[in-house]
This record gives C-alpha cells, sequence and structure tokens, in this order.
C-alpha cells in the first residue's frame, strides 16, 4: 500500500514545522543560557557587558523531510 502524495506532502508539512519549533527552541536556550553565564559581568559604569540585542537572522537547516528555515 502506497501513501497517497497528499498525505505524503501533509506529513512532510508536519515534520518541517516540528523541525522549525524545535530549532527556534534550541536556539532560544542557547542564548539563553550564555546570558545567564554572563549575567555577572559589568562594566565600570555597572551597566551588563552581555544582553539581548535583537533575534538571530533566519537559518536554513536540512532534515529528512527537506530544508526547514526558522
Amino acid at each position: 500500500m502506497t501513501t497517497p502524495p497528499a498525505a505524503r506532502s501533509l506529513t512532510d508539512q508536519i515534520i518541517r514545522d516540528g523541525a522549525r519549533r524545535a530549532l527556534t527552541e534550541a536556539l532560544q536556550a542557547e542564548v539563553d543560557a550564555e546570558i545567564a553565564q554572563c549575567i555577572a559581568e559589568r562594566d565600570d559604569n555597572d551597566r551588563r557587558l552581555v544582553v539581548r540585542n535583537g533575534s538571530p537572522q533566519p537559518r536554513e537547516v536540512l532534515t529528512s523531510a527537506g530544508a526547514v528555515r526558522s
């Protein structure tokens, strides 16, 4: 029994969406951990040296379901 093309397409989209969410969460966790590790680092004016400044540029990752941008 073969899977109809529409079902494969839906399955691929679900997999890509899951991979996109997982990649976004992993990157966010990495940034949070880095900022937390450097939270005590201050300059002479008591300002933090490491801060969150914007969002990363979208990345493309190749998965078994195809390319995923996050």
